[in-house]
């Protein structure tokens, strides 16, 4: 619900009690009235938590000039990372492991809900290119990355290759990472753009 209220409003959206709130209204008709156990239950109570981090790419052509310019927004430890020609131009709103905490600003499905949350979402711009890569991760992901690049390892690398012909499938590698103790056992998700010309 979150992901499709940036895509109606973009780098827009704010994080108003205004604008939350037809967001955790349907969020709670979308889970009312249906069987769940106990635990499940009491879970539904609490509420669900969520951060986000958004992305928007234009390009401009003014004569014979274009202008590429990214926009990202970010409410939380949900991180983008802009590659190019094998370095990190850009890490946001986090830009390194050190800075992942246990208290991360948090975004409730309950407007009476007391979370770690200091107002406004963070906004970055700048200048994308055809060679380069966004990857848009989840804070466990995103640490794990962090982590590698503080090692002198290419993380872009193995996120590149994942799931493509012969390689390693996102799922078992996650499972690997997560059994090894090398990332947190938290939600993941990556989506990667790779810009072409």
């Amino acid at each position: 619900m979150l992901a499709s209220k940036f895509v109606r409003r973009g780098i827009n959206f704010t994080f108003t009690p205004d604008e939350l709130r037809p967001l955790q209204e349907n969020w709670k008709k979308s889970v009312s009235g249906k069987t769940l156990s106990w635990y499940a239950e009491e879970k539904l109570a609490s509420g669900a938590f969520s951060t986000l981090i958004g992305l928007e790419l234009t390009e401009n052509n003014s004569g014979n000039e274009t202008k590429r310019v990214w926009r990202a927004m970010a409410f939380g430890d949900s991180c983008l990372v802009q590659v190019r020609g094998g370095e990190i131009l850009e890490a946001f709103p986090l830009k390194d492991s050190a800075s992942f905490t246990s208290r991360p600003d948090l975004l409730s499905s309950l407007p009476s809900t007391e979370v770690n949350q200091s107002g406004a979402a963070l906004i970055v711009e700048g200048i994308w290119g055809c060679d380069d890569t966004f990857f848009l991760m989840t804070d466990a992901l995103a640490c794990w990355f962090f982590k590698e690049k503080e090692a002198a390892r290419q993380p872009w690398n193995i996120l590149r290759d994942l799931d493509t012909q012969g390689q390693t499938s996102f799922q078992a590698w996650v499972a690997s990472l997560r059994s090894s103790g090398a990332m947190k056992n938290d939600d993941v998700t990556l989506v990667r753009i790779d810009m072409v010309g």
